[in-house]
């Protein structure tokens, strides 16, 4: 014990001590709280985010293969398939007549 006081007094400062101890262990547990609260709210604005952007994804493969999705009429395939042999034919003939012209 220290020189010059006394039992009583000794027990104040211990009571004045624990007194600031147990008020600061107050203010530790309501940070504690805040930080808490903090980690959920970022977990859920962080939830949301990854709904709407797999929604946005969803939607951007939807429209990527949408011809896929899509049925077309018999009428429309052989339209398809007529401008693809045109095409391929075109460009196979513009071909060959570039080359004729180059050997001539």
């Amino acid at each position: 014990m220290k020189e010059g006081l006394n039992m009583e007094e000794v027990v104040h400062d211990h009571e004045r001590r624990i007194t600031i101890l147990e008020e600061q262990y107050k203010q530790v547990g309501i940070k504690l709280n805040e930080v808490e609260k903090g980690q959920y709210r970022l977990e859920n604005t962080v939830t949301s985010e990854f709904r709407e952007n797999r929604g946005l994804l969803n939607r951007l493969i939807e429209n990527q293969f949408k011809l896929d999705k899509q049925k077309m009429s018999s009428k429309e395939k052989i339209t398809l398939a007529i401008i693809a042999l045109l095409s391929g034919g075109l460009g196979a003939g513009g071909i060959v007549s570039l080359v004729l012209a180059f050997i001539k």
